[in-house]
């Protein structure tokens, strides 16, 4: 996972939860976009759909500059 950025520091990103449905699977902190965060999910997990709701952030139009699930 990393965060978009804006040059005059909003749009960050700095704490989300992932969700399949009505169960909440993990919250993570992402305070710097200039790092590839890597989180793993225990348990493992079986889905067609998650959902990313941004907890915290600088402001602005937040977004994600990446993210990549792995089996």
């Amino acid at each position: 996972f990393r965060s978009r950025k804006m040059s005059d520091g909003s749009s960050i990103v700095t704490r989300f939860r992932l969700s399949n449905g009505s169960r909440v699977i993990d919250t993570f902190d992402t305070p710097d976009p200039d790092i590839a965060y890597d989180f793993g999910l225990s348990p493992i997990i079986s889905t067609q759909q998650i959902r990313i709701d941004v907890l915290d952030s600088t402001g602005g139009n937040t977004g994600i500059k990446e993210i990549q699930f792995f089996e």
